[in-house]
């Protein structure tokens, strides 16, 4: 792990959606946790009691505003940030939707996510472009009131890979198919103040 000159960060997707039970697309739809989600939330706080975590940031939809604060309450972690700018990718007329049905809907959508997903534009959503804007705001602003210490950001699948593609200078696209199961955890470390991660584990 890192010492006291870097910046250390645990990555945490939300738990389980009734919607992500049946393969749905939530982007900015406002899903809470099923009990499954609740459960893998509960057992993520706990994994990270050791961790020193002195803040937690969180996107605002309530899937990962609940993953956030179930952590919390494990870890006796005093902050806790909502923050617009880390929401998953607004889909659109997509959310609510399985890929088969948005296949079957919006036959060129559906090709465009398999084959360009950089190119993407959900019908009534927000181009991926967007989000990228949104996630470097975002993490710049994370950046700005924690140069060095210990915090989590739970976020969603998009901002996750996005995230990773920043941190290391990548085409997000690299990162499209990285396996991100509900409350799985990324640990970073950063040199104060940000730049290029000094150590980075997957799936902790």
């Amino acid at each position: 792990m890192a010492g006291k000159n870097y910046l250390r960060v645990f990555l945490v997707r939300h738990g389980e959606t009734d919607w992500n039970a049946r393969g749905a697309f939530q982007g900015h739809s406002p899903i809470s946790l099923n009990d499954r989600g609740r459960r893998q939330a509960l057992l993520a706080g706990q994994r990270l009691r050791a961790a020193g975590i002195s803040h937690i940031y969180t996107s605002d939809l309530p899937r990962a505003r609940e993953t956030a604060a179930i952590i919390q309450e494990q870890l006796g972690c005093p902050g806790l940030t909502p923050m617009k700018d880390l929401r998953e990718l607004n889909f659109g007329a997509w959310e609510g939707l399985t890929f088969g049905e948005i296949a079957e809907q919006y036959p060129q959508g559906a090709h465009c996510l398999l084959t360009r997903p950089e190119e993407l534009v959900p019908p009534g959503g927000e181009d991926v472009s967007t989000l990228l804007d949104r996630i470097k705001r975002g993490w710049n602003d994370i950046l700005l009131h924690n140069s060095t210490g210990t915090i989590a950001v739970v976020t969603h699948a998009g901002p996750i890979r996005f995230l990773l593609g920043l941190w290391l200078k990548r085409d997000p696209g690299v990162f499209w198919n990285l396996s991100l199961p509900h409350c799985g955890i990324i640990y970073a470390s950063f040199p104060a103040g940000g730049g290029y991660p000094r150590t980075l584990i997957f799936n902790i």
